[in-house]
């Protein structure tokens, strides 16, 4: 993120929005030490999808883009220049008022789901029959609910049940891309999703069991997957 965002200088002028569409709550910190606050808008992709082979991207179930300005309010006219584009192509973009509290919505559902999906590796059918299974989903959404309060951001009390409702009613064969990239070989978003919500834990307060269980579980995988593949121990079995 800090080495695209470097390179973005030659495109500015005054007006000029940067969106990231990133998994994660922290990477317009990351792009605003770049290019400056006044560039940087929000947004949160919903869309649940997997790389099938190269140049084929397989989704199902909703898809949308929430954008806004970072400081709030009303949808500006560049947010709002950006919804008509996205929509002229096909895209359900809503411009929204606190687009902060839109990212963590996301959040909440990502970060457990992400850790349940990667943990047991199976997909979300599985997970969704087996009662203590899904009740550690919930338990891993409000932890992450939790420490966004924490942080100061406006997520409605009914949050997690909202977005567990959501989650459950989607495909039986849904995983997260985490699952995808540990079971490939990939390099794991592991810091940006679940070590986000410990750190941040940690410094406002909030524990953090469930997702400390699952960071444990998943870590050994996301530093196998940084070595290169001949210099990776044979898995057992």
């Amino acid at each position: 993120t800090e080495a695209a965002a470097s390179t973005l200088g030659p495109l500015l002028i005054d007006g000029t929005a940067v969106v990231s569409l990133q998994n994660g709550v922290d990477n317009e910190e990351k792009i605003a030490a770049a290019v400056g606050w006044d560039h940087v808008l929000g947004g949160a992709a919903y869309i649940f999808a997997a790389i099938r082979e190269p140049g084929l991207v397989e989704a199902s179930g909703p898809r949308r883009i929430d954008l806004g300005e970072w400081t709030g309010g009303a949808p500006s006219a560049r947010v709002t220049a950006i919804q008509q584009v996205c929509r002229r192509g096909g895209v359900d973009a809503a411009a929204v008022s606190d687009v902060r509290a839109a990212k963590w919505e996301k959040f909440t559902l990502l970060a457990a789901f992400s850790a349940m999906s990667a943990t047991v590796r199976l997909g979300l059918g599985e997970i969704r029959e087996a009662p203590a299974a899904r009740a550690m989903l919930g338990a891993l959404m409000a932890e992450v609910s939790s420490v966004g309060r924490a942080a100061g951001v406006a997520l409605a009390d009914d949050l997690v049940d909202r977005q567990l409702g959501l989650l459950l009613s989607q495909d039986p064969g849904s995983i997260a891309s985490l699952q995808h990239d540990l079971v490939t070989g990939h390099r794991m978003e592991l810091e940006a999703l679940q070590g986000v919500v410990i750190r941040l834990g940690r410094r406002h307060g909030i524990p953090t069991p469930w997702m400390d269980a699952a960071y444990a579980i998943l870590e050994p995988w996301a530093r196998r997957n940084t070595l290169p593949p001949d210099a990776r121990a044979p898995t057992p079995g």
